[in-house]
């Protein structure tokens, strides 16, 4: 089985394939990286939530402190004071959640960028590979078969670019049935184009 013909026109579109494939490929993921980077840097403003309803905890405590040492009332209003106030955990608990939504942006950016175009890139270049890896074999199988190389010669009669054909013989389809040599250098064709060399280097 071969991945490549030895057919100059066919190689060449199965290289410019594999390559554009390829590049698609590392495009893709490269720039899937560098968006979910930079969508991740918003997490920051997340942390700064975070921080600030910290920093307004760290007050209310030192203010409900202070509070504490008035006489008499001070104790009940300081707990009260603490107890009331909720922003700090609002602000808190929406950092937490801008953290969240930001990382989970970022992975469904990476997703959408990298991996559908992946996909397409598969659905439109890897069955036609395996298809011609599957043919390659299949053609093989046929070179080492009895009357296979006959069936080979008339599918290069039927397939093959004229001017190819009509360099082994002017009477092609005459011939083959008639010369050995005709019929070997017609099937040389066939198994050039999927990757062989000819029927006795068949592997």
């Amino acid at each position: 089985m071969r991945i490549y013909s030895l057919l100059r026109p066919r190689l060449i579109r199965q290289i410019i394939a594999d390559v554009v494939a390829l590049a698609a490929t590392i495009i893709a993921f490269v720039t899937a990286g560098r968006v979910r980077s930079q969508i991740l840097e918003y997490r920051q403003y997340g942390t700064d939530l975070i921080d600030a309803g910290a920093d307004i905890t760290d007050v209310l405590h030192g203010f409900a402190d202070q509070v504490r040492q008035i006489p008499f009332v001070g104790p009940a209003l300081g707990d009260t004071l603490e107890g009331s106030v909720v922003i700090p955990d609002q602000l808190t608990e929406a950092g937490a959640q801008l953290q969240q939504a930001v990382t989970d942006f970022a992975g469904l950016a990476w997703t959408l960028i990298a991996i559908l175009p992946l996909v397409c890139v598969l659905i439109a270049w890897l069955p036609w590979r395996v298809s011609f890896a599957a043919k390659s074999l299949e053609t093989a199988k046929l070179a080492r078969s009895e009357g296979g190389l006959d069936l080979l010669a008339e599918r290069a009669l039927a397939l093959a670019p004229a001017d190819a054909v009509l360099r082994i013989h002017p009477r092609p389809a005459r011939a083959l049935h008639h010369d050995d040599a005709v019929r070997d250098a017609l099937a040389a064709i066939q198994l050039r184009s999927f990757g062989h060399r000819g029927a006795r280097h068949v592997e």
